[in-house]
């Protein structure tokens, strides 16, 4: 299918919210493969393509409380005139 990307399928864990994020991420770029996937016969259970519209605007949501949690887990601890402003984005993103 020449689909370029090579990265690999992370498996959910219910005690980390940034483990779907990243699954959501990377099976998003496979989506080709899964509509390939489904005209083989073994595969009865696949993304919809409301699925499909579903799981792209749930990951562009965590991925703001994705890139935020990385910031402020960082080695350098944020300063109120950096942290802000990112508390903010959250709050606009909650508020959507």
């Amino acid at each position: 299918m020449n689909i370029p990307f090579k990265k690999k399928l992370f498996v959910d864990c219910r005690t980390r919210w940034n483990s779907t994020f990243l699954m959501l991420q990377v099976v998003i770029q496979y989506k080709e493969v899964f509509d390939h996937l489904s005209r083989e016969s073994q595969y009865k259970a696949l993304p919809s393509a409301h699925d499909w519209q579903m799981a792209n605007e749930i990951c562009q949501k965590l991925e703001i409380f994705y890139d935020v949690t990385l910031f402020f887990s960082g080695t350098s601890y944020p300063t109120a005139n950096i942290f802000f402003p990112k508390v903010c984005q959250i709050k606009l993103a909650l508020m959507e």
